[in-house]
């Protein structure tokens, strides 16, 4: 975040569905269509376009008033923050008239966290963690906390794993899906129904047609037998019929 707005950009559609790991789990921003610079077509430091995803928008977006980039992207980060920590957005959207919004936007934060509070186990929102929160989701942009003040922020100070941990733990995550895909993957294979006997006619006389046979793509596009595909995410399956 610090890196993309250090070089003026804003990329004004942060959510969990635009984040993405590299090959060693490091955190990537991706989609940036709706990126602009962050000091606007005059150089004044707002931007007039009004876009992004509802969930993540800034009231001021809501409200479709001018707005500076780096504030929403930090809203956005926000919400993204209390999702990864909660398992549920905060509430529907920044809309002053949002039944939970509202609260925050109104001054009355205690009651916003009581509700969140009402399905969760005592103590599950620290008051570190809705400080940080609140004023990060601040209705005036003014109010709300800058880059520096949320790494600062008491609440970031805590325990907190390592790269090394991180990425062992990442690394255990995907290891576990492969695992469970393949076994997905062998189950469906054992109930899969033998494909039925094709027949046709040569003349007057009908033959059965050979059993579609897999192929790799690299020897059916070589000998060019493609007559039918399907794609998944390893590879391409080709059918070829005698």
């Amino acid at each position: 975040m610090h890196y993309m707005h250090i070089n003026s950009v804003s990329h004004r559609d942060l959510k969990p569905e635009n984040i993405m790991l590299d090959k060693n789990f490091n955190i990537r921003f991706a989609d940036f269509g709706f990126a602009a610079n962050i000091q606007g077509k005059d150089g004044s430091g707002f931007l007039r376009t009004i876009l992004g995803t509802t969930a993540y928008m800034a009231p001021e977006l809501i409200t479709k008033n001018i707005y500076q980039g780096h504030s929403v992207d930090l809203f956005a980060l926000g919400i993204i923050l209390f999702i990864l920590y909660s398992g549920h957005p905060p509430f529907n959207s920044a809309n002053p008239q949002d039944p939970h919004y509202r609260l925050v936007a109104e001054g009355k934060a205690d009651i916003f966290w009581q509700q969140h509070q009402k399905h969760k186990k005592a103590g599950f929102y620290t008051e570190e963690f809705k400080d940080l929160i609140t004023n990060m989701l601040q209705f005036n942009p003014n109010s709300r906390l800058s880059l520096a003040d949320i790494v600062g922020h008491a609440w970031m100070q805590g325990t907190i794993a390592s790269a090394a941990q991180v990425r062992q733990e990442f690394q255990q995550r995907q290891n576990t899906i492969k695992q469970n895909n393949e076994a997905e993957a062998a189950e469906k294979a054992k109930d899969r129904k033998p494909i039925p006997p094709r027949k046709t006619h040569r003349g007057d006389e009908e033959v059965e047609l050979a059993p579609p046979t897999l192929f790799n793509r690299e020897a059916v596009v070589a000998n060019d037998t493609c007559v039918y595909s399907t794609y998944n995410s390893q590879e391409l399956f080709y059918y070829f019929y005698d």
